[in-house]
């Protein structure tokens, strides 16, 4: 199976981004239901998960970053 979902040139989709985000969308609304039946504020909602967001994706490139730690000090750029 092609790991690629679209090639646009430069920018190329994976399946596993496709999924992820997918997965993003879904769990937004899961929640945003959620949160109306515990009458929490549908910003209050989307700030934190905006905010998730970020701070997950900065954890994960940290968490790679950490495990091929010897690849990046021969190699800081």
């Amino acid at each position: 199976m092609n790991s690629t979902l679209f090639d646009f040139g430069i920018i190329q989709i994976k399946w596993y981004s496709f999924f992820l985000f997918l997965a993003m969308i879904i769990a937004f609304f899961i929640i945003k239901k959620e949160g109306k039946k515990k009458e929490i504020k549908e910003e209050d909602i989307i700030d934190f998960l905006f905010y998730g967001i970020i701070i997950g994706l900065l954890g994960a490139r940290i968490y790679y970053i950490l495990f091929n730690l010897n690849y990046y000090l021969k190699n800081p750029i």
